[in-house]
């Protein structure tokens, strides 16, 4: 069954300004820091590496769609880089992006 709530009152609640170049006006996203990110995918995929304490922030699948690894971000007024994109599982409304400080 799909997810058929209205999203943009989850993240009004909850939601810190997200932006960078495309990004619709008003973006917002729910900042966290993850206790252990894998980075890489599957292990069908090749090596992966699982770092600590990593911050992230989870977006509209839709308002990410052009948005790359390396690329610039700015989350809650801090500027970040792109470090990993996954989708949200089971339904990908949702991809959580993996943040890392700005020419690391």
């Amino acid at each position: 069954m799909a997810l058929v709530e209205d999203l943009d009152v989850f993240l009004a609640d909850f939601g810190v300004p997200v932006s960078f170049a495309g990004a619709p006006d008003g973006l917002l996203g729910i900042q966290d820091i993850e206790g252990a990110h894998v980075v890489g995918g599957s292990t069908l995929e090749g090596i992966q590496v699982v770092t600590a304490a990593m911050k992230t922030v989870m977006l509209r699948t839709v308002n990410v769609a052009s948005l790359n690894i390396d690329d610039p971000i700015t989350v809650n007024g801090i500027d970040y880089q792109v470090r990993d994109k996954q989708e949200a599982k089971p339904d990908g409304v949702f991809t959580v992006l993996a943040l890392g400080a700005p020419g690391t």
